[in-house]
């Protein structure tokens, strides 16, 4: 069974490729920004096995939904299949701190978009932007 806890740093974890090449390309001290300026965070785990790390960032009080980050760690590849109907329930319960909330997947990471939509999130129309080289898609739930 997963087990969530909510913390107040960014452990260290065993990562996905992705995951793990997102950070990096950050200084060490931008982890220590996510963790400040994230409402709430969360790491999620069976047994004694860290799967993943999510926060979520209110960009402004007005006008803009939050936004989910997720760092991904490579026991969820073996526990996906097993355990999914866990992570969507862990999506609902989400739901139930931010009604809607959104997540942005790079266009050309195709895992990511399916990551999404396993959990619930569908892509928000004409909503592709770009930051700096890198072009996202927002997903919304």
């Amino acid at each position: 069974m997963l087990q969530h806890a909510e913390v107040d740093s960014i452990p260290s974890m065993d990562l996905l490729p992705y995951s793990a090449a997102e950070l990096g390309e950050l200084p060490v001290s931008v982890l220590d920004l996510m963790a400040k300026v994230s409402s709430a965070m969360w790491t999620v785990s069976d047994g004694d096995e860290l799967i993943l790390t999510a926060g979520v960032v209110q960009p402004s009080l007005i006008g803009t939904y939050p936004e989910l980050w997720l760092l991904i760690g490579n026991g969820l590849r073996k526990h996906l299949r097993s355990k999914l109907h866990e992570l969507q329930d862990l999506t609902r319960q989400l739901l139930e701190l931010y009604p809607t909330i959104r997540v942005r997947v790079e266009l050309s990471f195709t895992q990511g978009h399916r990551f999404a939509r396993i959990l619930g999130f569908k892509p928000v129309a004409q909503s592709v932007h770009q930051v700096g080289t890198r072009t996202y898609v927002w997903y919304e739930v």
